[in-house]
């Protein structure tokens, strides 16, 4: 098979996946178009390329963090903008991404883990909160890669995913709660 057709294969088989939310896995992309253990790094190198002139990122993630998706056992796709605040948006509302963000600064200023038990609690001390199924979006976002939960020593420990990781590089929430609320002005949404 030409080179150049199997890559655009790969590129197809990789966007089909990201479409479905299922990460591509390396063993997969391997068996399926029979690429030896020595041509994959190049390969998966060409695929990089070319989603780079697509303006996509080709990200790879092992023991979910990111990594060099050349030695990574599963691909991901994000945009190169790195607007990370409005490619969110684009999937949840304002509610729920200003909950996001509300989680991760939990998290991020518990040492980047916290108990389970203690987040809800801790979440639940919020009016707007009172009546909200906190324990269903926190596991929505743990189906969607945000969050990690882990039971260690009979306790439900709750950190960050690879998706995280990849949205949210140099994660710090008072910049991102000034750029939502910069958006909120733009739009003429107040709350």
């Amino acid at each position: 098979m030409d080179k150049e057709v199997e890559i655009g294969q790969i590129v197809r088989y990789i966007i089909e996946s990201h479409k479905k939310g299922i990460r591509s896995i390396r063993r997969n992309i391997s068996s399926e178009f029979k690429i030896s253990k020595t041509d994959y790094p190049s390969t998966i190198q060409k695929v990089a390329e070319k989603f780079e002139e697509l303006g996509i990122t080709l990200v790879g993630i092992d023991c979910m963090v990111p990594q060099s998706y050349v030695n990574a056992e599963k691909y991901f796709l994000v945009k190169n903008n790195n607007e990370h605040v409005k490619k969110i948006k684009v999937e949840i509302n304002d509610f729920d991404l200003k909950l996001m963000i509300l989680i991760f600064t939990i998290i991020f200023t518990e040492g980047d883990h916290v108990g389970h038990p203690r987040l809800i609690k801790i979440l639940s001390k919020s009016e707007k909160l009172k009546n909200y199924d906190l324990i269903g979006f926190i596991n929505t976002m743990k189906r969607k890669g945000y969050l990690n939960i882990t039971k260690i020593d009979e306790e439900l420990i709750v950190d960050f995913n690879w998706r995280f990781y990849v949205e949210f590089p140099n994660f710090n929430p008072i910049k991102i709660m000034d750029e939502i609320e910069a958006d909120n002005k733009e739009n003429h949404t107040f709350n």
